[in-house]
């Protein structure tokens, strides 16, 4: 998926996440998961900003994550390709804003060893949240 049909994917979802089409699961935070119903493979990482409405950050099919008060990881596959080789991703908190950018804290995606080399370097979580079903 490139990058503006994920973006477009995170508007449409920021714009149905006032009505009852969307689940949100606290993570730290104003960071929350958010799934989709009629659409579960759709689950993503998103700023949560009150009104049922969230911004998304990392997604479309987010398969593991983890999270601390400094980071969230999440490695994510492709939206309907179950079955393929993850990307990860790691979302710095502290650079996270509602002004600009939604995604200038956002680093992915990479590719397992430099998430790893990321990882040692920075101290990101673990893994502690894992979809099986979504892999």
């Amino acid at each position: 998926m490139n990058a503006k049909a994920i973006s477009c994917w995170f508007l449409t979802l920021a714009l149905v996440g006032c009505g009852d089409f969307v689940h949100h699961e606290r993570l730290t935070g104003p960071f929350v998961f958010v799934v989709v119903y009629g659409a579960e493979e759709l689950r993503s990482v998103a700023r949560y900003e009150g009104h049922g409405i969230s911004v998304g950050r990392i997604g479309p099919v987010v398969t593991d994550a983890g999270w601390s008060t400094n980071y969230i990881v999440a490695a994510v596959r492709p939206e309907g390709k179950p079955g393929t080789a993850p990307s990860y991703f790691y979302l710095d908190i502290a650079k996270d804003s509602t002004v600009g950018d939604q995604y200038q804290a956002v680093t992915g995606p990479l590719a397992k060893d430099e998430f790893d080399k990321a990882k040692q370097k920075l101290g990101l979580p673990e893994f502690s949240r894992h979809f099986p079903n979504l892999r």
